[in-house]
């Protein structure tokens, strides 16, 4: 939270209400000179988000790394839906980039950061029937995702919940981004531990990143010895560093 006061007192840190009633938002950590950015969307079983935990966390690395980071708080808890967190998501972006003089952000190179639940949003962000093309906004350079729940279809005890009623297999397909997947999604970046309890990474991380690599999407995907979840940037973890090596992944794909 230190990285966080610091933005606040120096008058740099920005912030913009997206549905005050919802309690979403979007906060960010604009570079002083022009630079790409990333949105980050935390984890929290649709309950919340763990910011404190894995966004800020990732917005100071990304910081670190000479680009500017917007943390997007979507709706969360019971006031959670997938259209409206991909709305709150949209509307976040949308806000960036009308202001992306005065952010210093270069809006023809972005991309999207999401962890586990936070991973649902963010891995749909790339199908245009849910994301960027249904938003009218342009494609991401790449999606990045830490131990990301992506498959709906294999939440078989949040199912109900998440719908608030029984839903369709129309509903169920049209929100697993693994099914979903064409030749037009973005670059994809994702990791995860290979025993994660929380979120198989059988059924999600690694069948998402099957899928991408079956229609020639460049893909690369990073699997840890362990059972941890919600470790965000994994400092103290054999994943530490997988932030670095997705920026490499991701300006690879701009060279």
């Amino acid at each position: 939270m230190e990285f966080v006061y610091d933005y606040a007192v120096s008058d740099e840190l920005v912030f913009h209400t997206i549905h005050e009633e919802q309690k979403t938002g979007c906060i960010g950590f604009p570079q002083k000179q022009k630079a790409p950015c990333v949105f980050v969307c935390a984890g929290g079983s649709y309950r919340h988000c763990c910011n404190i935990q894995e966004a800020f966390p990732t917005a100071k690395r990304l910081n670190q790394a000479g680009i500017a980071a917007f943390v997007v708080q979507y709706r969360t808890g019971d006031l959670f839906s997938f259209d409206g967190a991909m709305d709150d998501l949209a509307d976040a972006i949308h806000w960036v980039f009308e202001n992306s003089e005065s952010f210093n952000v270069d809006p023809r190179n972005y991309a999207v950061i999401g962890f586990s639940a936070g991973g649902t949003i963010a891995a749909l962000w790339g199908c245009k029937h849910t994301g960027y093309k249904a938003h009218h906004l342009p494609k991401p350079g790449t999606i990045i995702l830490g131990y990301p729940a992506v498959s709906i279809r294999a939440m078989e005890e949040e199912i109900t919940t998440l719908f608030q009623e029984n839903p369709s297999d129309n509903q169920i397909s049209k929100y697993s981004a693994n099914e979903n997947i064409d030749e037009d999604y973005p670059a994809l970046f994702t990791w995860a531990f290979e025993h994660d309890t929380a979120v198989n990474p059988e059924n999600h991380s690694i069948a998402l990143a099957k899928s991408a690599q079956e229609y020639g999407v460049p893909v690369k995907s990073e699997i840890f010895e362990g059972s941890l979840h919600g470790v965000g940037i994994g400092e103290h973890t054999v994943a530490k560093g997988w932030l670095n090596r997705a920026i490499e992944f991701w300006r690879a794909q701009h060279v």
